[in-house]
Order: structure tokens, then sequence, then C-alpha cells
């Protein structure tokens, strides 16, 4: 059994493919995350949830982690895999840095790439107000063991 705080996370935004930057599609992720007390020096977070990418990814499984890198560097690090509609495996690697000239406006951004394989696919930018998510995620804080 492993004790641990589960919360939830919604980010949307926007990703463009590489082979045409200059169309730009809709993208969300629906997350919850567990953060097992048993991981409180690697600040690491178990991750799922659904990932909605037009014209990549319909309402797909996502899993991963979530890095807290706060005091080392002031980031939050997704990493996350979810398979497309083609079949396909992707990675979503994304990333938060906080900028102490903009903090608010920095943690409310997540900067991210889709990899298909190896292969740079696409490029995200998504948004999550700081009051929106704060409430929303401090009302989604769970105490529970898995």
């Amino acid at each position: 059994m492993r004790l641990g705080v589960s919360f939830s996370q919604t980010l949307s935004g926007t990703f463009h493919r590489l082979s045409d930057p200059g169309e730009e599609f809709p993208l969300q992720l629906e997350l919850r995350g567990f953060f097992p007390l048993r991981r409180v020096l690697t600040r690491v977070a178990d991750i799922e949830g659904t990932v909605d990418a037009e014209g990549l990814a319909t309402r797909r499984r996502v899993t991963g982690t979530l890095a807290f890198r706060i005091v080392q560097g002031g980031r939050l690090i997704y990493e996350l895999r979810f398979d497309g509609d083609d079949g396909r495996e992707r990675r979503f690697q994304g990333e938060t840095e906080l900028v102490l000239e903009r903090p608010k406006r920095s943690l409310e951004r997540v900067f991210g790439r889709i990899f298909d394989d190896d292969a740079e696919e696409a490029r995200v930018i998504l948004h999550d107000p700081l009051e929106e998510s704060i409430p929303r995620i401090l009302r989604s804080l769970r105490t529970r063991s898995e």
C-alpha cells in the first residue's frame, strides 16, 4: 500500500506540427496526479489522464510523471506518453520554468514538445491561469492510499 496525496490539473493550449508550423491546433490535458509519500525526497508524482489534440490524439489515455524541481532550477517537468489516433506511441515533454521577474506569468505556461519515436513532431504551448488553477488544484487535493 502506498500513501500519498492526489491532485487534478487541466492544461489547455495549442500545438503545431513541425511539418506545418503555420497551423495551430487545440490541445488539452486533463491530468490526475498521485504524489507518493515515499517520493518526498525525489519530488516526482505519477500522472494519468487524457489528452485531446486535434488530428493527433482524440481523448487518448496519457500516463507519466511530473517532477517538482522548483528548488533545483525552478521547474516543473512533465514526461508523458500516449497513443495517437494512428496507434503510434507519442511522448510529451513539457516544462514550466519559474522566472523571478515574472513569477505568475511564468508559472501559468507549459512549453512542450511531442515526439514520435525519437523524432520531434510538434511544439506545444499550454496555459493554466493561476487564479483558476490554484483553487482548482487545492480543491482536488486528497490524501489516499493505493
